[in-house]
């Protein structure tokens, strides 16, 4: 991915993530309302599905913060990235949650408004905008695309949080620490390494590899606890 030019490979893939995490959230929505007859293993579906959007939108997120953080500094980066973080935040959980409560009638897990004002556990799947805040600032502590011993380390730390994988912890900024490996891992990769890599790769190997991510997805999805 030269300079000034950008890699369409991460916009087809982060486009392709969105239809999962609507596709994952209409079943799991219906499942959750005991709506209609599902197919047997529709569960198990869900589940793939999360396992693969959620560290796709880590990963490619990853691959674009090294060029951002060198050309604007690290101080200049954080500033304007969790300030911009914690206002989409403090935004979406107004919005949402006055619709939430509004509709609590016909939802399947009603809002109240305490739980709205409760901005330290996030209304559903707002809890990413927090751990992507978190994951920011680790990644720009340790800038792993330098490597070097703290890149090492940062890598090392981001590895064992998969220890956190499928747990739901409903505190901002705590759940989803599974996927500050994909985050750091992304960036140690950068975007001109993986647009390299990718031109290499045939398209069909990268398809079938994605098949087999996606049919081997085992354990909980990372999805926030409804409150």
């Amino acid at each position: 991915m030269t300079r000034g030019r950008r890699d369409p490979s991460l916009d087809i893939a982060r486009g392709i993530a969105i239809v999962m995490v609507v596709l994952g959230h209409v079943l799991g929505g219906l499942l959750d309302a005991g709506i209609g007859q599902p197919p047997p293993g529709t569960d198990r579906f869900v589940v793939a599905l999360y396992v693969t959007h959620l560290p796709v939108f880590a990963f490619v997120t990853g691959l674009l913060m090294p060029a951002a953080v060198e050309r604007a500094g690290r101080a200049a980066y954080l500033s304007r990235r969790l300030t911009l973080i914690l206002y989409l935040y403090l935004l979406w959980t107004l919005i949402q949650g006055s619709i939430e409560v509004l509709t609590s009638g016909v939802r399947n897990h009603p809002t109240s408004w305490v739980d709205v004002l409760s901005v330290w556990a996030p209304l559903a799947h707002l809890w990413f905008l927090p751990t992507l805040a978190v994951a920011t600032v680790l990644v720009v502590a340790v800038r792993p695309w330098r490597r070097g011993w703290h890149a090492v380390a940062g890598l090392l730390v981001a590895g064992g949080s998969l220890a956190a994988w499928g747990w739901s912890f409903p505190v901002a900024g705590a759940h989803g620490l599974a996927l500050l490996l994909w985050f750091m891992a992304g960036a140690a990769i950068t975007g001109d390494r993986f647009a390299a890599l990718a031109a290499r790769v045939p398209p069909a190997a990268l398809a079938a590899l994605a098949v087999v991510a996606v049919g081997t997805g085992r354990g909980r999805p990372l999805r926030a606890t409804p409150r």
